[in-house]
């Protein structure tokens, strides 16, 4: 993992960039359980806002995939195009990951408990590790676009 960490490769790059954003709602929790005072009741209506949109967002990011590359390319502009291509599929799993956190973080100040943040963030983690350009991630990409 380290070595692919330290490769100056895109795949390296963007593995980085993912690893950055995994303990970005560490912040965010300790800011609204200090300001909803470190309770864990919130109103329904506020954890299902949050699990609904957490689980919609889950959904929508295993779905996403490039769209495939058009036919009579060049090697380099095929090459380009799929690395531009993937860039832009991890950054939108990325977003599509912090959205729950977000929306659980202000639905936790609404409802003054922490519990809709906790049920996002139990949804946002795992999406996060899934936008990491793994092999089987990358491999779905390329048959995407090579279709």
């Amino acid at each position: 993992m380290s070595a692919a960490l330290r490769r100056p490769t895109e795949s390296g790059q963007l593995l980085r960039q993912v690893l950055f954003f995994i303990p970005t709602p560490l912040p965010v929790l300790g800011i609204v359980a200090v300001a909803v005072g470190g309770r864990l009741s919130s109103p329904g209506w506020t954890i299902l806002l949050a699990g609904s949109v957490a689980v919609a967002s889950l959904l929508l990011a295993l779905m996403v995939q490039p769209t495939p590359l058009p036919e009579g390319l060049s090697a380099e502009a095929s090459v380009r195009r799929s690395l531009h291509r993937f860039q832009q599929i991890t950054i939108l799993r990325i977003a599509l990951a912090l959205t729950p956190v977000a929306v659980g973080a202000g639905a936790s100040l609404a409802g003054g408990g922490l519990f809709p943040l906790l049920v996002a963030l139990a949804l946002a983690w795992p999406q996060l590790v899934l936008a990491a350009p793994t092999f089987f991630t990358i491999t779905r990409a390329r048959r995407a676009m090579e279709a």
